[in-house]
């Protein structure tokens, strides 16, 4: 499956390095990985959300013309 990796660099909660071993890790042919400078844990309500939101709906967009194609 496709894998989508977002998380912010300054996260008080869960090190960025959790985000790099998923990514490392994963077997998805397809990934994408987004660290945000200007947000803390909760990142769909912190100062980058549109960030967040605009960027999961291009990788939803891509996903579905890829399989449409």
């Amino acid at each position: 499956a496709d894998c989508l990796i977002v998380h912010a660099v300054d996260d008080d909660i869960s090190s960025a390095a959790n985000a790099e071993l998923v990514h490392s890790k994963i077997g998805s042919s397809r990934r994408r990985k987004i660290f945000l400078d200007d947000c803390y844990h909760i990142i769909t309500m912190d100062n980058e959300r549109e960030l967040v939101a605009r960027e999961t709906q291009y990788f939803f967009e891509e996903a579905a013309e890829r399989r449409q194609a």
